[in-house]
């Protein structure tokens, strides 16, 4: 079956009938269906669901058996099943009235907290991830990676104009609230920023807000500035986004610009040039896609560091996390 073809949030089809007609269709195809089938195939088999493996890399055999070595090197022990697939969830914006589909509003991200902690989640870094350390995860619990798209104004807020004051009602403040009243969740979140689009909302305080993510022990990966569609641009694009990203970067954080070692590919729209794609690969340790399940870690055949998938972090979505990893 040919691969479907999915749309980001901030894209409209052309036709707004067809669109409505085709919403709950793709809607469903898209993340309920790999979900269901995969609960279904766990029951029966008690084998990791083929629906959660990661789609076919786009890094040559030889790198990417050489990444799993090292990996397994790392840890002579017999690694947990647990610690074999990772849920790396994606949030964008965070709205009381969420405005679009991939929005969603303070208290349900609340929740997905929650239900995450009670069902045996232990948040780690993406750098845990690439390297699949998971040493700091709890015996019986599993690993989850959260990630935040575009760095939107809701993502990042100050309460008071001077910048001392997180506002408790911006996804980072209900994180480090969370964080705080429960120290066994762990600890991290990975923000990919994108600059002239996203800036949090404020270009004037963009630069204060990363030193003090940084600060805070969260991390950043590279968005883009305008947040092109890289499966529609040439190689001259590209290699001039990527330079408008790290002139921006080493602006605001001189030499900690260097740890943005994270990429996620706008839309999930992933290079069709090859060109395109190598540049991005060589460039960065892991390439995050906007779809495709539960990601395989380190330790699986399956993992691909170039081709990370994720989910939408809904509500919906990390209650069919959680009963398809029971």
């Amino acid at each position: 079956m040919a691969p479907v073809e999915t749309l980001s949030c901030q894209q409209q089809p052309k036709s707004q009938a067809l669109k409505r007609a085709l919403r709950p269709i793709r809607t469903f195809v898209r993340h309920a269906l790999p979900f269901a089938i995969a609960a279904f195939a766990a029951t029966y088999t008690q084998t990791v669901p083929n629906q959660f493996k990661a789609t076919q890399p786009l890094v040559s055999v030889a790198v990417r058996d050489s990444t799993q070595k090292s990996a397994k090197n790392a840890c002579k022990a017999e690694v947990s099943e647990a610690f074999r697939q990772v849920p790396v969830l994606m949030f964008h914006g965070f709205e009381n009235t969420p405005k679009k589909k991939c929005n969603i509003t303070p208290d349900e991200f609340r929740l997905i907290l929650q239900e995450l902690y009670q069902n045996g989640f232990f948040v780690i870094s993406a750098k845990e991830f690439a390297e699949g350390d998971f040493s700091r995860v709890p015996e019986g619990k599993k690993p989850v990676l959260l990630t935040f798209d575009d760095a939107r104004p809701t993502q990042f807020k100050y309460s008071d104009a001077s910048g001392s004051k997180i506002s408790k009602d911006c996804a980072l403040g209900i994180l480090l609230d969370f964080f705080s009243s429960h120290p066994d969740f762990g600890f991290g979140g990975l923000f990919f920023v994108t600059f002239g689009t996203g800036n949090f909302g404020d270009e004037a305080q963009v630069g204060q807000k990363l030193k003090h993510l940084l600060e805070l022990g969260f991390e950043i990966g590279n968005h883009t500035v305008s947040h092109p569609l890289f499966g529609k641009i040439g190689y001259e694009r590209a290699a001039k986004e990527l330079a408008a990203f790290d002139s921006l970067a080493a602006s605001y954080l001189g030499q900690q610009a260097l740890q943005v070692r994270f990429f996620a590919y706008p839309g999930g729209s992933f290079a069709r040039n090859p060109e395109v794609a190598s540049l991005i690969n060589s460039k960065f340790d892991c390439v995050f896609d906007a779809k495709g399940g539960i990601a395989p870690s380190a330790y699986s055949p399956d993992y691909d560091p170039k081709r990370i998938p994720r989910v939408e972090g809904t509500l919906s979505n990390v209650r069919l996390i959680i009963a398809s990893m029971r």
